[in-house]
C-alpha cells in the first residue's frame, strides 16, 4: 500500500520496541489493500479487507482498521486525497459484534503465599523464582521485573524507579521497597551472573 513505509517511518520513534514494527507490517501482509494509489483506494476496498475478519478476528481487524487509516491520514496532509476510507463511515456498515473482555481471574490473597510456596518448590531456576515473587509482592507487570535494571534501584531510600519508556502508561513509577521487597530485591541480586540484570537467565540461555 502506497505511504505505508513512510508512515511506519513517522511512528517509528514513537514506538517502545521493534515488535510494534513487526506487527504493523504483518498486517499489512497477510490483509494487504488492493494495490491502488493511495488516492485511488475506496471505502469498498477497505470493506473487502475487514468484512471477512471483522466477527472472527475483531481485535486484528481493528488494527488492520487503524493502520490504514493512518496511511489514509497522512495521504489527506499530503494533498493526495480529501478523506479517509476508513473513517468514520465505514463503522455503519460493518457488523456490530459486541464482544464481552475476559480478564483473567486474580489469585484471593489468602492464597498467595500457598502459591509462592508452590513456586519455589518448583524446581524452577532460582533466578525465575526470585523474579515471580519480586513481581508479587511489588504488583507490577512482568516486563517490567524482567528488563528491571539494579541502576534504577536506589539503595539508600529502598525505592525502584521504572523508567517512563518501560510503563504502559508512559509514565515513571516509582515503587517502594518494604522490608520483604527489599529481601527478595536483595535475594535476586545474590543470584545475578548478569552485569546490571535484575533477572539473571539459566546458564546457556540466550
Amino acid at each position: 500500500m502506497q505511504g505505508n513505509e513512510t508512515v511506519i517511518a513517522i511512528h517509528a520513534e514513537s514506538w517502545k520496541s521493534d515488535r510494534s514494527e513487526s506487527q504493523w507490517r504483518a498486517s499489512v501482509r497477510d490483509y494487504i489493500l488492493p494495490r491502488k494509489r493511495v488516492d485511488a483506494v475506496t471505502t469498498a476496498d477497505v470493506m473487502a479487507v475487514l468484512l471477512p475478519i471483522w466477527s472472527t478476528k475483531r481485535e486484528t481487524a481493528r488494527r488492520v482498521r487503524q493502520r490504514i487509516g493512518a496511511v489514509m491520514k497522512w495521504a489527506v496532509t499530503q494533498g493526495y486525497r480529501n478523506d479517509n476510507p476508513a473513517g468514520d463511515e465505514i463503522s455503519a456498515a460493518l457488523p456490530k459484534t459486541a464482544v464481552r473482555q475476559q480478564h483473567m481471574r486474580a489469585l484471593p490473597h489468602a492464597e498467595v503465599g500457598a502459591a509462592l510456596a508452590r513456586v519455589k518448590g518448583s524446581g524452577a531456576y532460582r533466578g525465575t523464582m526470585l523474579a515471580f515473587a519480586f513481581l508479587v509482592v511489588t504488583a507490577t507487570r512482568s516486563g517490567e521485573v524482567r528488563n528491571a535494571r539494579w541502576e534504577q534501584v536506589d539503595r539508600d531510600g529502598a525505592v525502584w524507579t521504572i523508567p517512563a519508556e518501560r510503563i504502559k502508561a508512559g509514565r515513571e513509577h516509582r515503587v517502594p521497597l518494604s522490608p520483604g521487597r527489599w529481601r527478595c530485591s536483595t535475594a535476586r541480586r545474590s543470584s545475578s551472573t548478569e552485569s546490571g540484570s535484575c533477572s539473571p537467565r539459566p546458564p546457556g540461555a540466550c
